[in-house]
C-alpha cells in the first residue's frame, strides 16, 4: 500500500457494526507483531511505523549503515 494509491481507511468503536470513513494513515496496512502492530513504508519511507494499539504510532527510521 502506498500514500499514492488512494486507499480506504474506515474506523469502528462499536466492533464493526458501524464503520465510519477516516483519513488513512499509518495502520492501514498494519501487521501484528509481539507487543502490537508494524507497517512499512507510509507514506513511501524507509523506516517503520510501530504501534502497542493500534491508534497510537511512532516512526522509527532505519538504522544508518556505514
Amino acid at each position: 500500500l502506498r500514500a499514492g494509491d488512494d486507499p480506504l481507511m474506515f474506523l469502528s468503536t462499536d466492533e464493526g457494526r458501524r464503520l465510519a470513513p477516516v483519513e488513512p494513515a499509518p495502520g492501514a496496512d498494519a501487521l501484528p507483531v509481539p507487543g502490537g502492530y508494524a507497517q512499512t513504508g507510509w507514506p513511501d519511507t524507509p523506516g517503520i511505523w510501530l504501534s502497542p494499539d493500534g491508534l497510537t504510532w511512532s516512526y522509527v527510521e532505519p538504522p544508518e549503515l556505514r
